[in-house]
């Protein structure tokens, strides 16, 4: 015999306001990670030169998840893959990850591929040096119920600074090797 659990029966008895708040909700996120992926358009292509080659995708079934590939275009340094993307700027919503405390923001973040760890921990050492703290880790920036342009714009900025100094350090390594 199954047993509908007290928060079970609560949100049986609101169940229609419910799914059309997540549908709201599920909405407005879709319409912030599409305009940040179009200003992400324009952003890598400028990014991309000789040194490096920059990429964004975005999940299509089910949204809530972007990510901004970084191809090293020259050299075989610190684990790096020829021809593949190895360093990552990964956008989550609340549909995407756990880790994020305060559903009114996303989480940005820095990673390298696994089978690159050795260019990982470069990119670390070089943003502690250069940067002062380690672009490799999440950020959190907010967004603003009142506004889908407004939280696309506060979250493109983040991302947008989060690749310049990424850029920075990459084509530091590069000129090195």
């Amino acid at each position: 015999m199954a047993k509908l659990s007290e928060a079970g029966a609560l949100y049986l008895k609101d169940y229609y306001i419910l799914t059309e708040a997540r549908e709201e909700m599920e909405s407005f996120l879709d319409k912030v990670l599409l305009a940040v992926h179009f200003k992400l358009e324009d952003m890598v292509q400028e990014l991309t030169d000789d040194t490096t080659k920059w990429g964004v995708w975005k999940s299509q079934s089910p949204m809530g998840y972007m990510q901004i590939g970084v191809q090293v275009l020259q050299g075989e340094f610190g684990g790096s893959r020829k021809g593949r993307s190895d360093v990552f700027v990964e956008y989550r919503d609340v549909r995407h990850t756990t880790r994020i405390e305060d559903p009114l923001s996303v989480e940005i973040g820095v990673a390298v591929h696994a089978q690159s760890k050795l260019l990982g921990q470069e990119i670390e050492r070089r943003s502690l040096n250069m940067l002062g703290s380690n672009i490799i880790g999440y950020q959190y920036p907010g967004l603003i119920p009142e506004s889908s342009d407004e939280s696309a714009d506060n979250v493109f900025e983040t991302i947008q600074d989060i690749c310049m100094k990424l850029k920075k350090i990459i084509d530091a390594i590069v000129a090195e090797n």
